[in-house]
């Protein structure tokens, strides 16, 4: 696991925290904040998996 790929799982798991935590305080756009978030850090992790793929396909060929 590469640096970028556990930054996108901390900011993950922080969006997860923050959308839940709503449910607990009186702030209500930690909700959607939250929510924001975990989609940030799916992004980057969808992003780091084409990076690899890429990477690995093109190893491949040079390997040929």
């Amino acid at each position: 696991m590469n640096k970028q790929q556990v930054k996108s799982r901390h900011e993950h798991a922080k969006g997860k925290v923050k959308a839940n935590a709503d449910h607990f305080t009186s702030y209500n756009d930690l909700d959607a904040e939250g929510k924001n978030q975990q989609n940030t850090g799916k992004a980057q992790a969808s992003a780091d998996r084409k990076a690899k793929i890429k990477n690995d396909n093109r190893d491949k060929k040079n390997s040929y």
